[in-house]
This record gives structure tokens, C-alpha cells and sequence, in this order.
């Protein structure tokens, strides 16, 4: 399928581009040259960390040939990584230098554009206890983020390296918006005393266009202007923090100079700073009429505001009203429902408004921020209060709602109603709704895209990764929001903690000088804002497809189109991780942008072109079927034993950028088994980028049992008039075979009889975001089934290759995060006697841990809710028992606990296990994203319906 093929237009430079990116699929190593300095190169996607392997991206850096390969419009500022890894002995006088690059007829791009920063290393946040499990490998030990400028007083070049210390050199090269399209190549050198110097050519191609300064899309972050004073300001030798910004005070205005080169050096970035917690002096006048003192404030606001504080002239976008929850304190005023303070909230009303009205730069750009800590219940409740007292007496000015748009949220402020039309919708990513995809005139249309934790959207803070902070600018302007929204862009609370919240700048005095630093976060960020003129570019030149279908391939789906609603079995948020995806998703659009404003000069090369879009669309696109419910029923006709049906319900996603027809059938059911319904369930029309869910139904007369527990059901699917692919999909299905005397619950599973479909096995993991999960478990568990009149009998053998590592607290409490246990080894068994659950509270749950701790509730206690949770007495006797291999769990669960239901023939029911050593959530039933949701399970056979199943085991394939 190639959904834009038709509007491709031809390349010049792909064929090189698509070597390099073959050298870098293949994983080209690094090749060292004559010696010298120890170097190597990457691009500016990777994390590089002060010591451990390299990272090279071949079609960055060629270190066969050191050469840097670069390619810019006018313009834009690009981005490489120097690394020097230092001799035995260390090495001194270190140097970086580079020449003017050259291109033809005399063209030069002067080396002052040319600026390198020293990258020194933070530490890296620990990683909550999902995050292995949904996102990849927790990220560990250290990784380079705070740039420091080689010019930088007190702590600029030249270096001294301790024996082998590594140096990290960040490197921006800017090419000014009057450069003239060309290839351009120059050198970068780095030097050292007593060692030859190492060089490496750089080579830009500077396609023929400009990237507008006009931004498609803002992106504005909030920062308390005393955290800048407490690191970086002192008096007496101690921080200083004013209590009110008087100018006249020397050390308020050391901290205005560095406030104003921070804001600068945002928007040099493409970011807009505002101040968060600046207010006006409260006064009163002689009858007690509140009166602000905006002499300051105006001072400081005013020139961010018109724009005089920029080289280009810009005003910021926005900037919030001094008035909000902690200010003024209402502990001053008799609290926050007295009659004072509500008074003196309508007084400062007033004279914002007022002074609003009269100040040219004011404008639209102010908007009401009543809740700015930590989004929480708590807050939930303060944020309803604010905007009862607070809102009603602020005539056009847009409110920040940050609670996410649900109706409990809504009706809190109920006594203020949120204005459809102009208010402003920040919520938590993971509860970001697309306003792409709202109604017109709903709330959704004002939405700003904030930081996820990473599993629906995309984080900014401390665990994102290059790819998370550049998806989160393509989600923004894919959905069309009105901006990216940071609330606080500092976290420098404390500065010698890792932290999980944003940073994009760092006090100079970590490193050692006067000025406020860069981050690495940052210059990702403005990568990302980048990419955005890019793709308006394409957008304005009627390249609407081509762009859709490049935003398709790399930032899939996130907020509430991937987060989890109650009891849900969804995916996790998808987006492209591997840079050279995006280095080539990028040089795609350069060349349709180039195509389309200058025509005359496409050099023909339609073949490269082609082979370009079929490279990018096979490493970022495809469609996936994933299972999402294998459903079991029997059907009781008069006079007749019945038929088993299974009805198969599987989730399709079109990643790619034109709608699609896909087909499935059955391919190979069980012996006298057969298709269920019409042709018109099992072919679905697939939206370009969507998700869609197909049954498929069969059915039998008798219920084969597999050694797993899994029945194949096998399909094949066709797209198109594409060759059909078989998927492989499979039934769970145990039968717990009737016994007369019951197995001894004693940790020792040696009298437990085999019986033909008693087992299950075979656990497979979570899907992971970065493709690795949804895979057999190396530590597989095996489960056996049995049951008589009165009891279900079932047992664990849980394989552990490290029995000395297992982990178990003496409490009968787990701790959940994500919907999932964590912290320690344990056995779940979800049952739903009856097969009739429609959500989780209607499940039985037990937990068992390996030192024979038990809980047993009805409903599960997952955190976030997954609704009620009750008493339930659960298994009436438990057992655990140690092995070499591992350990074991045996349980007998009465009848009677489940009330009438416990009499059913067909139950739902799943295993799971967690393993902490080795980062493993597993289950029997093979669910995507957790295990509570009812549709999720598989079945058991109890009863006489459990005789009534085949005889004989059959061996799976």
C-alpha cells in the first residue's frame, strides 16, 4: 500500500541519504583513525551518558571517513555530538575549533554560526515499577544534559580529562535565513597538548527554502522567578529571595538580568517563558478600596509582553494574571470562604480588569491560572473552589482548566461554568482528548498538550527520551492544539536529586559560572518545534498528504485515544522511538518542500524516491491485529447436547495513511468445526490512522483440549489486493478435570493427576511500547486445574532460575501502580464463575505471594481505581512450597464462596504472575495492556460439561 505515492515528487540527494540510513539499520560500528584523540560523533537523538558504550548514529557521523552529514533549510539550527573518550594518561588543553563552511561561487556559512557547548552529566531519575514493563528498559546511571557554552567564563575550554574521562561536546550549527541553497562543507578540529589533532569534516546540504520565523504551533512554559534568585543570586553570602520585586534593590536586579538572558534564550529555542508567581503590591486606598501598585510588575512584564525584550520583535503568546489559590494567602483574610477575603478577591478582579483595559500590551494574552500545584483530588476540589470565588468577576479572560475534561471535574464548577468557546484545556497527557476530533464549539477546541507519564503521552521531564519530546510537538500540532503547555520549566528545588519533572535549563552555578545554561531537553524541544515548520510548509503548498502521512507514520496515537478507561484493555501510546525513522522522515519532507517551491530544479530522480518512501514506510508503518477476547459459549438447544462456539474479537490498527479494506477468515479450525456468520463480520473498512474492532465467530460440536490450555484458531488476513498473511490468534480454554479424592494442599504438587486439558501454560508477557513485549515469559508458570462437588483445586509451578532472589513482604497488601503489582514475587487468579463479568469489581481476585501471604477480595484493588472492591472470604486453605526450580502454590477455593454462580458450567478465569527480578508481568490469557478487564479472560469447564469435552488431549503445534 502506498497511500501517497501519487503526490511524491522527486529527490536529489536520497540516494546518499539512503545509504547512510542502511549503514545505520545494519548497525555499523565505529572505525577509529589515525592516531590521535579518541572521537567519535552521534546525532543529536541520542542519549549519551559520561561513560558506557557508544552510541554512534552512522547516518550522522561517518567514522569511516569522519565526516558529519547534515542537511538544513534556511533558517534552522541542526545539531551533532562530539565525544572524546581520553587516553590512558588523560589529556590536556583540550580545544574544539572549526572553519567557515563553503559552498560554491564564494557562499560561506562563517563559523560564528557555528557554537558548541561542554554536555555535563545528571543523574538519571529511577524509573517507576511499570515502566520495564510497558515502556522498555529502565534508564540507568547517568546521561548528559546540562550544556555549558566552550566560551563560558570560569568554566569554557580548554579542558583537562582525567585518564580516561569521556568529554561530550554539543554542537549547534545555525545557517542563517539568507544562505542560498548549496552543499556546503567545512571542518570542526579538536586538539590537545602533545596529540595530534583529530578533524572531521562537516557536510550541510541547505535545501532552498526558509523555515518562516512564524511558529505554527506555541509552546509556553511557566517558571517561579524565586527559584532563579535562590540559586543564583546571593547576599551576605546567603540566596537571596526577595520578598517583593523591588527594582530599586541591587541584588532584584542582578535577578532581572539573568530572568531576561533565560527568556531570551527560550525564545532563541522557540519556547515563550512567563513568569508564574510575580504579583502586584496590594494597597488600599482611604476608603479601603483595594488598590495594586503595578510599578514593578509593569516594569518587568511589559517588555516580554510587546516584545522589545526579543531581537525579532515578537510579544509572548501568553502570560498569566497575578491572582490565583495561594495568592493572596487566604490565611490573611480569614480563609478561603470568609467574607474578607472574598472581598479583597473582587477588589483585585477589579483592578485587573481595570488595568488590563489599559495597558496597550495586555491584549488577549492574559489568562487566569487558579490551581498551579500538582493536579490531585485535593487540587481537583481547590480548582472548583477558585473558580466559584474567583472566575465571576473576569469578563473575557480565558481560565486554565488542568483537571482532565470529565463530567465529575466539570460539574465541580458548576457555579461557574467553563466557556466552550475561550477557555484554555491543559489536563495531564495521558487525559489529553484531541481537539481534532471534538465536536465543534466543545471545550476541546481550546487545548493545550502537556507532558504524560509515558504510557498514553508523551513525557517532557526527566525519564523522556529524545523521541518522547519531539513526539509530544507532532501530537500537538497533529491534533491541532492551540500550544504545548510546561507549567514549571525549572524544578530546582533540589538541584542534586534526579527528577522526573521538567528541566529545561539549570542554574550557571552547577557548573560553575554566571549565566543560566541550556538543557539537551531543550535543544530537543526546539528540534521538535522545527519539524512543525516543516510540516506547515507542506501543508501550505498543498502537500497536505504528504505531511499527514509522515505525522501518521511517527506520532501514531496518545491521550485518551491510548490510555486505559475503566477496566479497558487498550494499548499504551504509540510513537516512533529510533531516530533514523525520524532523520528520514524529516529529509522526505525536505525534499517534498523542495520539489514544491522549486520545480524546475528536481533533477528526475524518481526511482531514489520511491525507494526512500518504500524504506520509510516499511520501518514505520504497518497494520497489527492484536487478540482482543476469545469468548466461549455453549448452546443449549432442546434435546440436544449443544454446540461450543467461540466468538473472536480482534483489535485492528491501520498505522498506515489510507484507509484500508482488510479481510479476515478462519484458516484450519478444529476438526467439525465451522464459520459462524455472514462475510460482512469479517471485512472492516480501516480509517487512515485508526483502530477498529472485528469479530469473527465458529463453532463446534466438541471443545478440543490442548497441553497449554490454548486452541489455535488460526486466520489469515488480506489488505487490499495484497497477498493474505496468516495470523495466529488461539482460544485459552482449561477444563478442571473432576477428581474423587482431593489433592493435599501442601506446597507439594506430586499428587496432583494429569488430566487431558488441566494445564495451562505458556504465559505470555505485556505489549511493550517499544515492540518487545507481547512474548512468551522466560519464567513460565504452569497451572493446573481439578474440581469436585464442593471445592476448585488450583496449583502453581512457577519456574524461577534465581530462587534465592525471590521477593516477598509478610503483609497480605500489593502495591499497585498502572493497574499492575509490583515490588515483589506473586501469583493473581481472576475468576468470574458464570462467564458474565462486564467489569472488574464484578471479578474474584486472590493473591498469593511466595511466603504464603493471601488477599482475596471481590473487585481488584488496582491503582488507579478500577472500581468498588469487597470482602470476599476467597480459598478456604493455601499452600506454598519451595523447589530448586522455583516455587509453588496450591489452593482449594470452595463452591459455596461464589453463591449460586459457583455451580456454573463455563467460567472466565486467568493466571498472572509478576516477577520483580526479572521485570516480568505475565498471564495465561495474553492480554495487551492489564489483566482486570472481564473481556480479557479465557475459560475453564467445570462440572459435567467439563466430561463432555473431548476425551484426549491433543499436542499443540
Amino acid at each position: 500500500m502506498e497511500p501517497c505515492r501519487a503526490t511524491i515528487r522527486r529527490s536529489r540527494p536520497l540516494a546518499a541519504l539512503l545509504a547512510l540510513a542502511a549503514v545505520a539499520w545494519l548497525g555499523a560500528g565505529w572505525a577509529s583513525g589515525a592516531a590521535s584523540l579518541d572521537v567519535w560523533g552521534t546525532g543529536d537523538m541520542a542519549a549519551v551518558s559520561p561513560a558506557g558504550p557508544r552510541e554512534i548514529d552512522a547516518s550522522v557521523f561517518d567514522a569511516t571517513g569522519n565526516r558529519v552529514n547534515l542537511f538544513a533549510a534556511a533558517n534552522e539550527t541542526v545539531s551533532f555530538q562530539l565525544v572524546v573518550d581520553a587516553p590512558a594518561d588523560g589529556a590536556r588543553g583540550v580545544r574544539f575549533s572549526c572553519t567557515d563552511l563553503s559552498g560554491r561561487d564564494g557562499r560561506k556559512i562563517a563559523s560564528a554560526n557555528i557554537r558548541a557547548f561542554r554536555a555535563l552529566p545528571v543523574a538519571t531519575p529511577p524509573a517507576p515499577p511499570w515502566y520495564p514493563l510497558l515502556i522498555g528498559p529502565s534508564p540507568t546511571g547517568q546521561t548528559c544534559d546540562i550544556l555549558v557554552p566552550l566560551d563560558a567564563a570560569g568554566a569554557g575550554q580548554p579542558y583537562k580529562l582525567s585518564p580516561r574521562q569521556r568529554l561530550v561536546l554539543w554542537v549547534d550549527l545555525s545557517v542563517p535565513r539568507q544562505t542560498v541553497g548549496d552543499n556546503y562543507a567545512g571542518t570542526v578540529s579538536l586538539s590537545a597538548e602533545g596529540l595530534p589533532p583529530w578533524r572531521a569534516e562537516v557536510a550541510l546540504k541547505v535545501y532552498n527554502f526558509v523555515l518562516p520565523d512564524h511558529r505554527p504551533l506555541p509552546a509556553v512554559a511557566g517558571f517561579d522567578h524565586r527559584q532563579v534568585y535562590a540559586a543564583m543570586v546571593r547576599r551576605d553570602g546567603q540566596p537571596f529571595v526577595p520578598v517583593w520585586m523591588d527594582r530599586s534593590q541591587g541584588q532584584v536586579l542582578e535577578g532581572l538580568k539573568l530572568i531576561r538572558q533565560m527568556m531570551q534564550l527560550a525564545r532563541r529555542h522557540g519556547v515563550d517563558l512567563f513568569i508564574s508567581q510575580l504579583q502586584p503590591l496590594i494597597k488600599r486606598d482611604i476608603d479601603g478600596n483595594i488598590r495594586l501598585d503595578w510599578r514593578d510588575y509593569d516594569a518587568i512584564v511589559s517588555p516580554y509582553l510587546d516584545g522589545s525584550a526579543f531581537d525579532d520583535g515578537l510579544p509572548s503568546p501568553a502570560w498569566p494574571m497575578p491572582l490565583d489559590e495561594t495568592w493572596p494567602n487566604s490565611g490573611n483574610y480569614g480563609g478561603a470562604d470568609g467574607p474578607d477575603y472574598l472581598q479583597t478577591i473582587k477588589g483585585i478582579e477589579a483592578d485587573c480588569m481595570r488595568h488590563y483595559a489599559q495597558s496597550p500590551w495586555a491584549g488577549d494574552k492574559m489568562f487566569f491560572w487558579p490551581c498551579r500545584q500538582n493536579v490531585a483530588t485535593p487540587a481537583g476540589l481547590r480548582l472548583a473552589r477558585s473558580v466559584k470565588h474567583i472566575r465571576p468577576g473576569l469578563q473575557n479572560v480565558p481560565l486554565l482548566w488542568s483537571l482532565p475534561l470529565e463530567p465529575a471535574s466539570t460539574a465541580a464548577a458548576s457555579q461557574a461554568p467553563l466557556d466552550l468557546k475561550r477557555d484554555m484545556f491543559a489536563p495531564p497527557g495521558e487525559y489529553f482528548v484531541p481537539p481534532s476530533e471534538a465536536a465543534p464549539g466543545s471545550p476541546l477546541a481550546g487545548t493545550w498538550l502537556t507532558g504524560g507519564m509515558g504510557v498514553a503521552a508523551p513525557p517532557l521531564g526527566g525519564l523522556a527520551t529524545a523521541a518522547d519530546v519531539r513526539a509530544a510537538c507532532w501530537f500537538a500540532f497533529k491534533s491541532r492544539c492551540r500550544g504545548l503547555f510546561i507549567a514549571d520549566c525549572l524544578n530546582w528545588q533540589n538541584l542534586s536529586q534526579p527528577s522526573e519533572q521538567v528541566r529545561l535549563f539549570y542554574p550557571g552555578s552547577v557548573a560553575g559560572c554566571s549565566e543560566i545554561l541550556p538543557s539537551v531537553r531543550l535543544k530537543q524541544l526546539r528540534r521538535g518545534l522545527q519539524d512543525l515548520a516543516y510540516l506547515d510548509l507542506l501543508r501550505q503548498r498543498q502537500r497536505e498528504k504528504v505531511a499527514d502521512a509522515v505525522i501518521d507514520s511517527l506520532a501514531r496515537r496518545a491521550g485518551v485515544d491510548a490510555s486505559i478507561p475503566a477496566g479497558g484493555d487498550t494499548q499504551t501510546g504509540q510513537w516512533e522511538a529510533q531516530s533514523i525513522a525520524w532523520r528520514l522522515g524529516r529529509a522526505l519532507m525536505a525534499e517534498e518542500i523542495s520539489a514544491a517551491i522549486n520545480p524546475a530544479e528536481s533533477d528526475g530522480d524518481l526511482l531514489a524516491q520511491q525507494i526512500a518512501w518504500e524504506h520509510y514506510w516499511n520501518r514505520t508503518q504497518s497494520v497489527r491485529v492484536e487478540r482482543s477476547r476469545c469468548a466461549l459459549t455453549r448452546s443449549q438447544a432442546a434435546g440436544s447436547p449443544g454446540e461450543w462456539e467461540a466468538r473472536l474479537s480482534l483489535d485492528l490498527h491501520n498505522e498506515l495513511s489510507g484507509k484500508l479494506e482488510v479481510q479476515l477468515a478462519w484458516q484450519n479450525l478444529p476438526d467439525r468445526w465451522q464459520e459462524s456468520g455472514g462475510a460482512s463480520e469479517r471485512t472492516v473498512l480501516l480509517p487512515a490512522c485508526s483502530s477498529q474492532r472485528l469479530e469473527l465467530s465458529a463453532r463446534g460440536p466438541t471443545l478440543p483440549l490442548m497441553q497449554a490450555g490454548k486452541v489455535p484458531m488460526p486466520l489469515s488476513m488480506t489488505i487490499e489486493a495484497q497477498p493474505p498473511r496468516a495470523v495466529m490468534a488461539e482460544m485459552p480454554v482449561i477444563r478442571a478435570a473432576a477428581v474423587a479424592g482431593p489433592p493435599r494442599i501442601d506446597g507439594v504438587l506430586d499428587d496432583w493427576p494429569a488430566r487431558p486439558g488441566n494445564c495451562a501454560t505458556d504465559f505470555v508477557t505485556l505489549q511493550r511500547r517499544d515492540g518487545q513485549g507481547g512474548r512468551l515469559a522466560q519464567k513460565q508458570t504452569l497451572v493446573f486445574a481439578l474440581a469436585d462437588r464442593e471445592n476448585l483445586y488450583l496449583a502453581f509451578r512457577c519456574h524461577e532460575s534465581e530462587p534465592a532472589g525471590i521477593v516477598a513482604k509478610p503483609s497480605n497488601v500489593v502495591a499497585y501502580d498502572q493497574y499492575l503489582p509490583f515490588g515483589e514475587d506473586l501469583v493473581e487468579v481472576l475468576l468470574d464463575p458464570g462467564n458474565s463479568a462486564s467489569a472488574p469489581h464484578q471479578l474474584y481476585h486472590i493473591v498469593v505471594k511466595p511466603n504464603g501471604a493471601v488477599l482475596a477480595q471481590r473487585g481488584v484493588g488496582a491503582r488507579p481505581s478500577l472500581g468498588a472492591v469487597g470482602a470476599w472470604s476467597g480459598p478456604s486453605s493455601v499452600a506454598v512450597g519451595k523447589t530448586a526450580e522455583g516455587w509453588t502454590v496450591e489452593m482449594a477455593i470452595p463452591l459455596a464462596a461464589f453463591g449460586p454462580e459457583g455451580q456454573s458450567p463455563l467460567w472466565g478465569v486467568n493466571f498472572v504472575r509478576y516477577s520483580p527480578a526479572g521485570m516480568e508481568a505475565s498471564s495465561w490469557s495474553q492480554v495487551s495492556r492489564h489483566f482486570y478487564d472481564p473481556s480479557s479472560l479465557g475459560a475453564m469447564i467445570l462440572g459435567p460439561a467439563a466430561q463432555e469435552v473431548e476425551s484426549t488431549s491433543s499436542s499443540r503445534e
